[in-house]
């Protein structure tokens, strides 16, 4: 097998996440890597947590467990981290969604090791959550290639360690999860109502963090994985607070951010316990803090409709190029290295900002404009969101179509003396979403800006 990382060794790590669901299809990992890694999976699941959990099950909670044996199944799965526990006593860990798992994993560690934004991770999992795969090249679909990892990316030893690190707490974390259901008292809570399985859910957690507390295991990156997971839930388009609540509560893991602050209350309550999971005893309380404000950060967000919404709605339009390692935390537009944009009037790259009438607000904006003969194309960024426009100029006017994601607005421009272009925008579907642009040149045409 070629394993690009030195993956699957059987030690104790001081890390986790929490494991979690979200109503969105895998990637597409092919059948037959799925086969090569089914054995390595069991073995890590297995080796791992026999050795490093199991033992700090007491005997009344083994008793409630009863048997339980876990499962490894190579298929296509309905939802991104399809994990699970059944009537039968079995922890379902199907490999694809393994596969997805250690991906994320090895890329949060490359990413943060090399001092990159983790960012692209998220932007890359509301793609996933909100069907924005389908319409990427098939070769950049996965993963490591969407978010740009060199192909020895886990060859350094700093990445490794964090990655096995990261991989070993999630696998440890959603196993312990899934065990609590069992623990629960196994009961199809697909059919229950919103607030049934919610208290399902966080009953789960709850019963991973004690086992991991028991076993001197820090759940050190649960907060990046809660906000990978609230990604994943497919909230592109959705307008109202009834729709918005209703999607939350539809899914048979729910990610909201009641969940994820009771996860933080939990840490939160027994710090002290945390702090002996930490190999430095100086600053074990530092971390526990900053993974509690971490969380309930996390929780403010997923609470929040409109942010929510919008970086669903942000997912649908970003280019695969828009995921790869960068500093800042939003992607930043410009010009391909080297590129000169065309010399004259209407070319060059803009900032400003775009303005919206009711409700009123404005966000900053930069265009990437290039002239051809009478043809005019830009490429526009205004938060996370990404769009193109294109259309003609006449008689000093620019007539532009602008599409953001599946929205389309007409744009007319006018240029100004200051080479500044100024003019109004309104929807073509919607007659009360109109706005403005506004943009002075931030680079001359025809300069290199890389």
């Amino acid at each position: 097998m070629h394993v690009a990382v030195p993956m699957l060794r059987r030690v104790a790590l001081v890390f986790a996440v929490c494991a979690t669901w979200a109503s969105a299809a895998e990637p597409g990992y092919p059948i037959a890597e799925q086969r090569e890694w089914q054995d390595e999976f069991r073995g890590f699941v297995q080796d791992n947590f026999r050795g490093l959990m199991e033992p700090s099950l007491s005997a009344q909670e083994r008793q409630r467990i009863g048997a339980y044996r876990f499962v490894f199944p190579i298929d296509a799965r309905p939802n991104a981290f399809d994990f699970q526990a059944n009537s039968r006593g079995e922890i379902v860990l199907p490999v694809e969604s393994l596969l997805l798992l250690k991906d994320l994993s090895l890329a949060q560690a490359w990413l943060s090791v090399r001092g990159y934004s983790l960012a692209p991770v998220f932007e890359y999992a509301a793609v996933l959550g909100n069907g924005g795969l389908a319409q990427w090249p098939a070769t950049r679909r996965l993963p490591k290639a969407a978010l740009g990892l060199p192909a020895d990316a886990g060859r350094d030893a700093a990445v490794a360690a964090r990655y096995e690190q990261i991989l070993l707490g999630s696998v440890l974390f959603l196993v312990g999860h899934e065990l609590g259901h069992l623990h629960d008292g196994f009961r199809d809570w697909n059919h229950a109502d919103r607030a049934r399985r919610r208290d399902a859910e966080r009953r789960a957690d709850a019963f991973a963090f004690e086992l991991m507390k028991r076993a001197g295991l820090a759940p050190a990156a649960v907060a990046s994985f809660f906000a990978i997971a609230s990604r994943m839930v497919p909230l592109a388009q959705i307008s109202t607070e009834a729709a918005w609540r209703e999607r939350l509560g539809s899914s048979t893991h729910p990610v909201d951010g009641e969940r994820i602050a009771a996860a933080a209350d939990f840490i939160d309550t027994r710090r002290a316990d945390f702090y002996r999971a930490y190999k430095n005893p100086s600053t074990a309380p530092q971390l526990v803090d900053k993974l509690v404000a971490e969380l309930r950060q996390v929780a403010q967000g997923v609470s929040d409709r409109g942010a929510a919404t919008t970086q669903a709605d942000c997912a649908l339009t970003l280019h695969p190029d828009d995921l790869l390692p960068r500093r800042g935390d939003v992607f930043d537009l410009r010009p391909p290295v080297g590129e000169r944009l065309p010399v004259g009037p209407w070319s060059g790259v803009f900032d400003g900002r775009v303005s919206v009438d009711a409700p009123a607000s404005s966000a900053p904006l930069r265009i990437v404009l290039r002239r051809e003969g009478p043809r005019v194309v830009a490429e526009t960024q205004h938060l996370c969101f990404r769009g193109r426009a294109e259309g003609r100029v006449e008689a000093g006017r620019a007539e532009l179509v602008w599409m953001v994601g599946t929205a389309q607005r007409a744009v007319s421009l006018t240029l100004g003396a200051d080479g500044a272009i100024r003019g109004p925008w309104k929807s073509l579907h919607n007659a009360t979403d109109q706005g403005t642009w506004t943009a002075a040149p931030a680079a001359s045409p025809g300069t290199r800006l890389n």
